[in-house]
């Protein structure tokens, strides 16, 4: 078993404001949480991240409630579904470093990563890992000023402490892309 690397902050170096969609990212048209959605927020909480969770269907109590999430976001509000950057004021008085969504617009406008669809069967769906990674490859990027430990360092499902299913790399083929937030 391959050691796990792990992630230390360098000077300066804050937590990220990140903001997962609702309908299309953490869940699928069922409203069934997408596999590993829990674990990644947990895991960017642990790593001193600020998790939010926004919809252009407005603030969607019912589906933290509904998977025991409610507790895990700063806020649960509803986005702009137009002028992203400019609108951002009437939702929120934080601005996203990061932004996970499955509408490519919003990742373009405010930088993140665009999530594909769920997969079906659900329980093989495995974007939420390939997300985290793009988080994972954005906090190194951020603190790259000052690199620490982590220097040169690469992220892979195994490094990132989950063990890959089915022998592929999390990290391959189609799907999700990440954009730089600027």
């Amino acid at each position: 078993m391959r050691p796990r690397r792990r992630f230390f902050y360098g000077a300066g170096v804050s937590g990220l404001e990140i903001f997962f969609d609702v309908d299309g990212t953490l869940v699928d048209s069922r409203l069934h949480l997408r596999p590993y959605a829990r674990e990644v927020i947990l895991r960017l909480r642990g790593r001193g991240h600020r998790v939010h969770m926004w919809s252009g269907y407005g603030p969607r109590w019912e589906v933290a409630e509904r998977h025991g999430l409610s507790g895990l976001f700063e806020q649960i509000i509803g986005k702009p579904l137009y002028s992203f950057r400019e609108r951002l004021g009437e939702f929120t008085a934080v601005a996203p470093d990061f932004v996970v969504d499955d509408h490519p617009e919003i990742v373009e406008a405010l930088g993140g990563f665009t999530i594909s669809p769920p997969g079906e069967p659900l329980g093989e769906d495995r974007e939420m890992l390939r997300c985290y990674l793009s988080i994972l490859r954005f906090e190194r990027a951020r603190a790259s000023a000052d690199p620490g430990p982590c220097a040169g360092s690469r992220y892979s499902a195994e490094s990132a402490g989950w063990a890959s299913s089915g022998g592929g790399s999390v990290n391959s083929g189609g799907g999700g892309r990440a954009r730089s937030a600027g």
